[in-house]
């Protein structure tokens, strides 16, 4: 099954650096669901 290593969005140049901070949160989210042992018994 193919699977997706990442995705873009759009953002206003003017708060580029309050959404990156924001996205830096919410990696850590991600990265736990894809090393759970849920996600890997598909």
């Amino acid at each position: 099954m193919p699977c997706i290593d990442g995705f873009g969005i759009a953002c206003p140049e003017a708060s580029k650096e309050k959404f990156i901070e924001h996205a830096k949160l919410g990696d850590s989210v991600f990265m736990d669901l894809a090393q759970s042992p849920a996600a890997n018994s598909a």
